[in-house]
């Protein structure tokens, strides 16, 4: 949004606003400043660069995009810590201590969707849509439209304390069991000035729903606060001319004596830990161990200071660049983003078993089996979705019309009900440098499970691999010393001796990737992740490399309209990553107290092409293929003196 040169003077004259007079940017006559500029222009200078451009998103390109920022972030941590140990007897020693942390955070950081407006540009959608993205970026039909208004200044602040007790008993000569347990409370993170809101089902009423516009999605009357909530009882006198939802009217009638930070605080986190190491042979150690571990909350109230009445933020589907919000002014739906009340730690039961021998040539062999559990772990999803095949049943009525909570548009909530799996086998060998030569093998073969993705279905869990599995790990490391004049002080030596050759071998299974379709193929309406397509085959493939097909891109179909893809996620495995590093040193002595170290380094030795990933996106030209490659050799030539 903005101007683009100085208004004329009937515009002038019509408001006497000062933004009229900055240069800006505007798309077509009587653009976006007439239809949703008076909605999120606030007081004069609220947008932080006036002549910015929106954000463009077409489909199958690269984003154009004016950015959010600048932006700042600021506020002191406090903390205190103490920590004891008690030597109790030979057999028992105990620690214990305490933590108590005070964290402030003073956010001036607006991001995501821009104060100068998003466009979204899809293949189908809109109504009069040409079937290609780009066309209908140049015809200006766009998809969906998001912009915010005057960004909100929040200062958020939390209290946390943890303690522990552990106390370490060498039961027998061959027999230690370390036995604990740690206690953690986190305040849910709160606002200073109570600016901050949620949405809550339990404060939606029906009878009030907003009534929505079936063409054109704005809202024609109604509540559109109906379920957006604000914490406490009130804005305390401080927040007066700071919270920009504290100017507003109507607004003391969202305050419900609600928790600060919505969440409700959980105070029961105990973590146990136990964990031992028996020795039943002369070079064989056998370990075990179990925990409870609670991690701290992030602070998703941060995204609670972007939302209605404290900071607008409004969406618009299927419109003209032109006029996105009509040819008059219009209100349309807040896109607001909500946490579940019911905010546990999330936490992960690690539990581990391995045993570790010495073997022959001064090397220590283990095999372990590592696993975690993790439960109260976070996910998002848009509870404001329409289900499956709505839009193709009400074929020319707008998305807003149809949502589950009308009146108020896509409702992003944090929930913490999310699972995750990890289980691994993990093999090492390793010997210490000794006699010119130290060397480090380790492997690990894994499976990692998570239903935690962001859901394109916002009513499902979606089950899969998760984002980080990578079965297959294997690290090399060494270093030898050549035997040319190894160990001779002479002349000779120093000159011609103290050679050493070092390296590192890296290899690791290829990252997971979705065949998905920003295109609302289901009819679900905006605000959900990218869909998944079916497969209809198989996806194998004979010939793989630069420029060819990673995997078969006739396995995949589009669903048929109304429905979800059956592909699931991360269902793809990319290139795999290897990477070799040598280097070659010289030592030399230069004095009694002076020596120096000539360093040859040649990273990706064998010049070994790295395969970038492929493209997934179904609409695509180069669906399934692989386009490019990194991974070219470098050479380091090093000096360095000691003294």
């Amino acid at each position: 949004t903005g101007y683009v040169g100085a208004a004329n003077a009937e515009q002038y004259k019509e408001t006497r606003d000062p933004l009229l007079v900055t240069p800006g940017f505007k798309l077509g006559k009587d653009g976006l400043e007439k239809t949703l500029e008076p909605i999120l222009r606030g007081k004069p200078g609220a947008k932080r660069i006036d002549q910015r451009i929106p954000r463009g998103l077409i489909n199958t390109f690269a984003t154009l995009d004016g950015s959010s920022r600048p932006v700042n972030s600021s506020g002191p941590m406090f903390n205190w810590a103490g920590n004891m140990t008690w030597v109790r007897s030979s057999a028992h020693t105990v620690k214990f201590g305490a933590w108590f942390a005070h964290d402030q955070q003073n956010n001036n950081d607006q991001s995501g969707a821009q104060q100068n407006g998003e466009f979204s540009f899809l293949d189908t959608g809109h109504p009069l849509s040409s079937g290609v993205a780009v066309a209908n970026a140049a015809l200006g039909y766009f998809d969906s439209y998001t912009e915010q208004g005057t960004a909100a200044y929040t200062l958020l602040r939390s209290n946390s304390v943890e303690a522990y007790l552990q106390d370490t008993w060498k039961a027998t000569k061959n027999l230690t069991i370390e036995a604990g347990v740690r206690y953690a409370y986190h305040q849910p993170w709160y606002a200073k000035w109570n600016d901050i809101s949620n949405f809550d089902p339990a404060f939606y009423d029906p009878s009030k729903r907003a009534i929505v516009d079936p063409r054109g999605g704005f809202i024609v009357s109604g509540d559109p606060y109906n379920g957006v909530v604000l914490p406490g009882s009130g804005f305390p006198s401080s927040s007066k001319g700071r919270a920009n939802g504290e100017t507003l009217p109507n607004v003391q009638r969202l305050f419900h004596n609600l928790p600060r930070g919505f969440a409700n605080g959980f105070g029961n986190a105990f973590g146990p830990r136990l964990g031992l190491a028996y020795r039943p042979l002369e070079k064989t150690v056998v370990r075990a161990g179990f925990g409870v571990f609670h991690h701290r909350q992030m602070h998703n109230q941060g995204s609670l200071f972007r939302n209605a009445p404290n900071q607008i933020q409004i969406q618009v589907q299927n419109g003209l660049v032109d006029q996105p919000g009509g040819a008059t002014r219009r209100d349309f739906p807040f896109y607001i983003r909500a946490v579940d009340l019911n905010l546990k730690y999330p936490t992960a039961y690690s539990y581990s078993f391995s045993v570790q021998r010495e073997i022959p040539g001064s090397i220590l062999a283990e095999v372990a089996y590592v696993g975690k559990a993790g439960i109260n772990q976070e996910r998002i999803r848009n509870v404001n979705q329409l289900r499956a095949g709505t839009l193709q049943a009400n074929p020319g009525i707008n998305a807003a019309a149809l949502r589950p909570y009308l009146g108020l548009g896509q409702i992003d909530i944090t929930s913490r009900d999310g699972r995750t799996s990890y289980n691994s086998l993990q093999i090492s060998l390793d010997r210490r440098f000794t006699s010119g030569l130290g060397f480090g093998m380790s492997y690990t073969f894994s499976k990692n499970i998570a239903n935690i993705n962001a859901p394109y279905d916002g009513y499902a869990f979606v089950r899969g691999l998760d984002d980080q599995d990578r079965p297959h790990l294997l690290n090399l490391n060494y270093i030898y010393e050549l035997p040319l004049f190894r160990g001779d002080k002479s002349w000779k030596g120093n000159a011609l001796g103290g050679w050493q050759i070092s390296g590192v071998t890296f290899f690791r299974s290829g990252t997971l990737m979705s065949v998905t379709d920003s295109v609302d193929v289901a009819g679900v309406g905006t605000g959900s992740a990218a869909q998944t397509w079916n497969v209809v085959g198989s996806m194998a493939v004979s010939d793989r490399g630069l420029g060819k097909a990673w995997f078969n891109p006739a396995a995949f179909a589009r669903p048929r309209d109304g429905t979800f893809g059956n592909s699931g996620y991360n269902i793809i495995r990319g290139p795999k990553f290897a990477n070799w590093d040598v280097a070659l040193f010289k030592n030399i002595r230069l004095a009694e107290r002076v020596s120096s170290q000539v360093r040859l380094e040649v990273f990706n030795f064998p010049n070994h092409p790295l395969l970038s990933n492929p493209n997934t996106s179904p609409r695509a030209g180069t669906f399934a293929l692989i386009t490019s490659k990194s991974g070219e050799r470098n050479v380091q030539l090093g000096l360095k003196v000691t003294f």
